[in-house]
């Protein structure tokens, strides 16, 4: 099903929606509300649009530390819970 099938199946104020969020006349929050009260899902609403594009709704993620060389002192210590009846602790 193409997109344009998409649209005129769903709802016929879809294509002039779409254009007026591109245009700046409405913002994103009211464009996605009023289609999805037209019937879309989020995300058929943002791909008619062209949205998201990379940075556009998130922020991408900072890479992940690097280990350090040395271990921790938490990894060396032990913990140990006695057991009731076991005559260990």
């Amino acid at each position: 099903m193409s997109l344009r099938t998409l649209l005129e199946n769903t709802h016929s104020y879809l294509p002039k929606l779409a254009q007026q969020f591109k245009d700046g006349k409405v913002s994103r929050r009211e464009f996605l509300r009023t289609a999805t009260l037209l019937g879309l899902s989020s995300a058929a609403a943002y791909s008619i649009v062209g949205l998201p594009e990379t940075g556009t709704l998130t922020k991408p993620r900072a890479p992940p530390a690097a280990p350090s060389a040395s271990p921790c002192a938490c990894s060396r210590s032990r913990v140990r819970t006695p057991i009731p009846g076991s005559g260990t602790p």
